[in-house]
């Protein structure tokens, strides 16, 4: 299985997980994201993009931010990088596909759009 066909079986799960996955991916994002990306999503510490609202990193389709989470990336014009699995080397793909779901909840159009 390709890796891009695992994470769409990943999301796949963890929505259908509902309340659980979403505890889950508050839990990891408060662990694991917190620190840089802040309470409200809009970046605790400069050159961290915003999570939410317009043109902000929720945008991009979820294989790309579980691929970005998982191997680490840099925003164009940022001289600070995220580390894979965002620093934390027990990170799985499973609590990267997690903390995605609660990220669009909180911060995503869904959510508060990255709003404090």
């Amino acid at each position: 299985m390709r890796t891009t066909d695992w994470i769409v079986v990943v999301l796949g799960a963890m929505l259908a997980g509902g309340a659980q996955a979403a505890s889950h991916g508050k839990s990891v994002y408060e662990r694991t994201c917190i620190a840089c990306h802040g309470k409200n999503g809009k970046g605790a510490i400069p050159g961290v993009p915003p999570l939410g609202g317009k043109g902000g990193r929720l945008e991009r389709p979820d294989p790309e931010l579980i691929r970005n989470t998982i191997n680490g990336m840099r925003s164009p014009g940022s001289s600070l990088g995220m580390p894979p699995k965002g620093g934390d080397p027990s990170l799985t793909e499973q609590d990267a596909a997690a903390v995605l779901q609660y990220m669009r909840q909180t911060f995503g159009p869904d959510g508060a759009g990255g709003k404090p």
